[in-house]
């Protein structure tokens, strides 16, 4: 022999040897992630039932190294999820970005936080800021007027975000005016938080917020305002998400209403869309706290604003 040693070439597997180990293997293993260099693409991929000769293994691998074979496709891996291959509802993952599963879950926020974001096909959010708080009322001086509501938001590349409802009015000698929604931006529907009622005998009640229906998250039902309860009251707290405190009332001057938060509503309906948020990013969720009553003593104080909220959805 002249001592030189042959490599030997890899040969191509054929599509009964590679269903006789893929399939198995990927049932009883689906998130398993599989090193590259074990794997080499070959040739052109055309279509469920063609993948004979498309892979050529190197090195050891067993029963738990296999991939869903999409993966290898022309062009590279989108990095989508796909359960396309073998008709399968649960495949092994490409180590480029891991498991390629996606879960559908949901999150509701009634306090500012954060979300790391899933791997998606549809993401959905939905955004109330919080609710002004109602006028304080009493004969002389010593009332004062309400805090408006505080802004809500989700920071995706595009932020989806909704303002506050308006600071209920103080009513001192004489009745309190009407406040103003908060405004919406960014949704595919922004919508302004109705308005609180200026002080009269039988009004300055918060404005409530803003109702939608969601692709995902389904019917969204904002809270509602606050209603003064007759004369010498303490206005009442607006109901959460985003709705106004209601004004008090002294028997002789009745303060105005808080206004209601505003509402965004946004799908992305493919994780590439414009703005849409990416997966494994950390995004910033802000949830305005309640616009605060307005002082009056002798139980004549103002409603607090609802808190606002945001909720997120995804499959």
């Amino acid at each position: 022999m002249s001592g030189v040693i042959a490599r030997r070439r890899a040969r191509r597997l054929t599509a009964a040897e590679l269903a006789a180990v893929i399939l198995p293997a990927a049932l009883a293993a689906p998130a398993i992630i599989v090193p590259r260099r074990l794997l080499y693409y070959r040739g052109r991929w055309n279509g469920p039932g063609d993948f004979a000769g498309q892979v050529l293994i190197e090195g050891r691998a067993d029963a738990r190294t296999w991939l869903d074979i999409q993966a290898l496709l022309d062009g590279g891996w989108d990095g989508q999820p796909t359960t396309a291959m073998f008709g399968l509802t649960h495949l092994a993952g490409f180590g480029v970005g891991g498991s390629i599963t996606v879960i559908p879950g949901s999150q509701t926020y009634t306090a500012s936080g954060s979300q790391d974001i899933p791997n998606f096909n549809r993401y959905e959010g939905a955004v109330w800021a919080s609710g002004g708080g109602g006028g304080g009322a009493i004969t002389g001086s010593g009332a004062t007027n309400g805090g408006a509501g505080n802004p809500s938001s989700f920071a995706s590349t595009t932020p989806v975000a909704a303002n506050g409802g308006g600071a209920g009015q103080v009513a001192i000698s004489g009745n309190g005016g009407s406040s103003s929604g908060g405004t919406a931006s960014g949704g595919d529907t922004n919508t302004t938080g109705g308005g609180g009622a200026a002080g009269t005998t039988s009004s300055g009640a918060g404005g409530t917020a803003p109702s939608g229906t969601g692709t995902l998250l389904g019917t969204l039902t904002g809270g509602t305002g606050g209603v003064a309860r007759g004369s010498n009251a303490t206005g009442d707290v607006g109901v959460a998400p985003g709705g106004g405190g209601s004004g008090g009332k002294d028997g002789t001057n009745d303060a105005g209403g808080g206004g209601a938060g505003g509402f965004a509503l946004k799908l992305w309906a493919t994780p590439g869309a414009s703005g849409a948020p990416s997966a494994g990013a950390t995004i910033t969720i802000t949830v305005g706290i309640a616009g605060t009553a307005g002082g009056g003593s002798s139980g004549r104080a103002g409603g607090a604003g609802g808190r606002g909220e945001v909720r997120t959805q995804w499959d």
